[in-house]
């Protein structure tokens, strides 16, 4: 069956029961695609387009649900079919920094571990198209380069934002920043995501596949039930290398799991909390690290990613004249980053207009 036999199928099936003479319309609309050029076929791009294509048909955008799940099958026949590209994005830095990620990954030491296995799922699972993934892969390398050296002696707090679009892939960008940090050598890594649970579980779940590859359930239980990368054969049988968790699908970070005896300095893998932006909870994490030897603190390099980072975590008291001029979360972050000798903070945002004007 063609794929375009397999989207009338979708189409006119249970799930959306579009009249035939639409669906014949809408693959139309999907097949003009191609006089798009292919280094301009982005996915934001194609999306715009089918979204518009939807316009002169009310009952398929009514549900904003309905809608997404739509455009998102249309997208993925455009995919096959037509092909999709990314953008390469554009870097502004320092003219101080020197980056290492490249020459670090012709040493001995470099063992990309973490990002291959991710790479071989996102090919392997047609998640996103080859000639996307090359970008990302790109683009990725490009912000690992900008995030401090794991590997030198000289302690370092690095500052930099990522901005995307809505819906442009933000999520699986920093995913890749975050397999590619661990395989350089950053021993914790901390997530802080908005203050809504749901939000924070479903990240859980994408970290879950991208970079732990194993479900994550409370207690740390479920220690075969692979999912993502860990699931054969995107990690070979018995040469697992799972990051550990100290957070879970079922709950954040709390003080029951700060009060655990396993010393960071014993586990050779890296480490993640995926959190809410949470000043009890950013407390918590405090309170664990600062309880850790001194040697977490001086040798483990810390990196933080702040996802959807024009929320909550903005210092929206930059700008009074007075001694308690930082929020509490703001200032939570600002002290988690300081107890590590080493240590980086990424934002993430899509619009990063408060970023660029409240310090972190």
């Amino acid at each position: 069956m063609s794929y375009s036999d397999q989207l009338i199928q979708q189409l006119i099936g249970p799930k959306f029961k579009i009249d035939n003479k639409i669906a014949d319309f809408l693959i139309f609309q999907c097949n003009n695609l191609r006089e798009i050029p292919l280094d301009q076929r982005t996915s934001s791009r194609v999306r715009n387009e089918l979204e518009s294509s939807l316009v002169m048909f009310p009952d398929l955008t009514k549900e904003e649900t309905f809608k997404t799940e739509l455009v998102d099958v249309l997208k993925d026949y455009v995919s096959k079919v037509l092909g999709i590209t990314a953008q390469k994005g554009n870097v502004l830095k320092e003219i101080e920094h020197k980056e290492w990620f490249q020459d670090f990954k012709e040493t001995e030491k470099y063992d990309p571990y973490y990002w291959s296995r991710l790479k071989t799922f996102l090919l392997g699972e047609n998640v996103i198209p080859p000639l996307v993934v090359n970008t990302l892969d790109y683009d990725s390398d490009k912000i690992t380069d900008l995030l401090g050296n794991p590997n030198i002696e000289k302690n370092f707090q690095r500052r930099g934002m990522v901005m995307g679009s809505v819906q442009s892939g933000k999520t699986l960008s920093y995913s890749s920043v975050i397999t590619k940090a661990a395989d350089a050598g950053y021993k914790v890594i901390v997530l802080v995501t908005t203050n809504a649970n749901k939000l924070r579980v479903q990240t859980q779940e994408r970290i879950d596949d991208a970079f732990v590859g194993r479900k994550t359930v409370k207690g740390q239980a479920s220690f075969t039930e692979y999912t993502g990368v860990g699931i054969p054969p995107y990690t070979e049988r018995g040469k697992h290398r799972f990051p550990i968790y100290f957070t879970n699908t079922s709950e954040d970070y709390n003080a029951a799991v700060s009060k655990i005896d396993t010393p960071i300095t014993s586990i050779l893998t890296p480490i993640i909390f995926v959190v809410k932006k949470n000043v009890k909870i950013l407390n918590n994490i405090i309170k664990f690290i600062e309880n850790e030897e001194e040697e977490v603190k001086k040798k483990f390099p810390l990196l933080l990613i702040d996802d959807e980072a024009d929320n909550a975590s903005v210092n929206t008291k930059a700008h009074l004249d007075t001694e308690n001029n930082i929020t509490l979360t703001n200032k939570r972050i600002r002290e988690l980053l300081n107890i590590f000798n080493k240590a980086t903070y990424l934002a993430y945002t899509a619009t990063p207009y408060a970023k660029h004007k409240k310090t972190v």
